[in-house]
């Protein structure tokens, strides 16, 4: 567990970092319509491959963590994802024949499409095959995949000059350097985990059935997630498209910790909910733990978000700034809720995952539709926070119905606002010194607070095996 949770932290954080590094090259090299436009195309794909995912994976991970069926599972959805893929295709070619009069508008919408089902950034097919990987707890393979993606990216792209046709030489290089790793993944499940690609009608089918309130979600997450920036490219043009991706470019990656912490957590909780052992001490200590971490994360981006614009985009993306601190905020909201979710999907509550989905697109569509054609990018950001704060209290109390959560809520909030007070006193510091000040001042305060009592740092050390090696620290844990 141990090694499973450092190998995806790890990769996930530089993965993260590599990310920002090339769309930060890109945003220079590329005008701010241009990028505007890839990332506006982008919101479009990420939409249509949603339609086509099925929301059948987290299904795939539960029914061959309790019997070890990979190559009937596994195999059963990757056939029918791959032909949906093809059909969607063919489907977005006869639009855009019809739709999109430039003809790199359309090459960079079939390369991005085609990338659906190479990048790991989607979830058809490439969560699909690591699945393995992550019912035994070992991600180092995958994780190491994701990195030779990013970095392949990078390299490529330091290489690319300004020029009439930079953004359609991207979009050949976005999707060419997401090939390798998977036909590395493919040729070793086939080879090494003998895992044979089987299709079985009956099994896809009983898949389906039970990811049916799943995919509802889904569906009514990827509009929520991408219905925004996609509604700014028609209200407000490609120059807001850019502005508002930079922002949640800048936010959204930070969901990959909760990411890593969940995939780590998420199967001891399925297999402790098999044996019928009690699960809300390990859950409590997970979310308090995501609090803490995500709360981290808000805090340095609020008070520090023009000096990561200036730094990470350039001069010309300053206006994004005053959103990227709404969306920090709402970081906190988005990472409980990531573990919510896949929560209830272990209690096999998805019905209630839909309810949320639902809840939060009808809470901010008409918004939306209200607020954007006049305050474009900075009103979509505040109902983003808004709603997903909405959505949080209906997740939690879903949750809470099942299992009592027990969290330290008044340390917690003290917690908070004391380091929002030091944050804001150091604002105004030199920003490598200040992040080196708050980062000792986040971890003593939690410390002398208290926030994570022994018990609770133990329960999360047991989960890690390593709760012998920290006993021989133990007065200090204590203390």
């Amino acid at each position: 567990v141990r090694n499973n949770l450092f190998s995806v932290t790890f990769a996930q954080f530089a993965s993260f970092f590599l990310n920002i590094i090339t769309f930060g090259i890109i945003a220079r090299v590329l005008s701010v319509e241009d990028y505007g436009k890839f990332n506006y195309l982008l919101a479009i794909v990420g939409f249509t491959a949603k339609f086509i995912d099925l929301g059948i994976n987290p299904i795939v991970l539960r029914e061959s963590a309790k019997n070890n069926r990979f190559s009937e599972y596994i195999g059963s959805v990757f056939y029918v994802k791959s032909l949906l893929i093809i059909l969607l295709l063919v489907f977005v070619n006869i639009f855009s024949f019809l739709v999109i009069n430039t003809m790199t508008e359309k090459i960079l919408l079939n390369l991005l499409i085609i990338n659906i089902f190479f990048s790991n950034k989607y979830t058809n097919i490439r969560e699909l095959l690591v699945i393995p990987y992550k019912i035994c707890l070992k991600m180092e393979f995958p994780m190491i995949l994701v990195l030779i993606d990013n970095i392949l990216l990078l390299i490529i792209s330091i290489f690319l000059k300004e020029s009439e046709h930079a953004l359609l030489y991207f979009g050949l290089i976005y999707l060419g350097t997401n090939i390798p790793s998977n036909v590395i993944l493919f040729i070793v499940l086939i080879k090494k985990n003998e895992i044979k690609f089987l299709f079985n009608k009956d099994f896809f089918f009983r898949l389906l059935k039970m990811a049916f309130p799943i995919y509802g979600y889904v569906l009514l997450m990827i509009i929520y997630t991408q219905i925004d920036t996609i509604l700014i490219g028609i209200f407000n043009g490609d120059n807001s498209v850019a502005l508002y991706s930079t922002a949640v470019r800048l936010s959204n990656p930070f969901i990959i910790f909760a990411s890593a912490i969940t995939i780590t957590f998420f199967p001891i909780i399925v297999n402790k909910l098999k044996e019928k052992k009690d699960v809300a001490k390990i859950i409590g200590s997970v979310v308090s733990l995501l609090i803490l971490f995500s709360s981290t994360i808000s805090l340095f981006i609020f008070f520090y978000s023009k000096d990561i614009i200036r730094i990470v985009f350039g001069e010309n993306y300053m206006e994004a700034s005053e959103p990227l601190q709404f969306l920090g905020i709402s970081i906190i909201f988005l990472f409980i809720n990531f573990f919510l979710v896949d929560l209830l999907t272990a209690f096999e509550k998805q019905k209630n995952n839909f309810i949320y989905g639902i809840l939060i697109n009808l809470l901010s569509l008409p918004f939306y539709f209200i607020f954007l054609p006049e305050y474009s990018y900075v009103s979509a950001s505040i109902i983003k926070l808004s709603v997903i704060f909405v959505g949080s209290i209906y997740l939690f109390l879903s949750v809470n119905r099942i299992v009592k959560i027990r969290i330290h809520i008044f340390k917690l909030m003290i917690w908070f606002f004391l380091n929002f007070i030091v944050f804001s006193f150091l604002q105004n510091l030199n920003l490598y010194y200040a992040i080196f000040i708050e980062c000792i001042f986040v971890s003593i305060s939690i410390l002398i607070l208290r926030v994570l009592t022994y018990d609770e740092i133990m329960t999360i050390l047991s989960m890690l095996n390593i709760e012998k090696f920290m006993n021989k620290f133990s007065f200090w844990v204590e203390k």
